[in-house]
């Protein structure tokens, strides 16, 4: 009696609780499915990265030049008788041999930072391409 007393609201109704448990329960479905959705996300972005590794390295072993050949790429992108597409293709596609991917990425270093043809530091980079040193 002294508890039904203490929890009676002021309108004179007992304080359903089961209706709390509800509001409970829902929340914690709630809390799961974001929880699960969470992780979907983050499953899906690893699998996506573990895609584009695969990716990456299917295409290096597939691109092997060797050094006269990326030589001959520079030269005719300084000489501006490449194709539509060569520069592009030398720039996006890795290398399967680390100094010539190197080579590839200053490449890119290159043009981000001196708009148009960097024609000086091109020439150096095919001068040290075609030493008898290097190959």
């Amino acid at each position: 009696m002294v508890w039904r007393e203490y929890h009676r609201l002021p309108t004179g109704r007992s304080r359903d609780f089961s209706n709390c448990c509800r509001q409970s329960q829902r929340s914690d479905s709630l809390a799961h499915l974001a929880m699960r959705y969470l992780l979907i996300g983050i499953l899906v972005a690893g699998a996506i990265l573990l895609l584009f590794s695969w990716l990456t390295r299917v295409s290096k072993r597939r691109n092997r030049l060797s050094y006269s050949e990326v030589a001959d790429i520079i030269e005719r992108h300084i000489d501006g008788t490449e194709g539509p597409w060569d520069w592009d293709d030398f720039t996006s596609i890795p290398i399967g041999d680390d100094d010539l991917d190197a080579i590839r990425i200053r490449c890119i270093d290159l043009e981000r930072v001196l708009p148009g043809k960097p024609v000086e530091e091109l020439r150096a980079i095919v001068r040290r391409l075609r030493s008898p040193s290097v190959n």
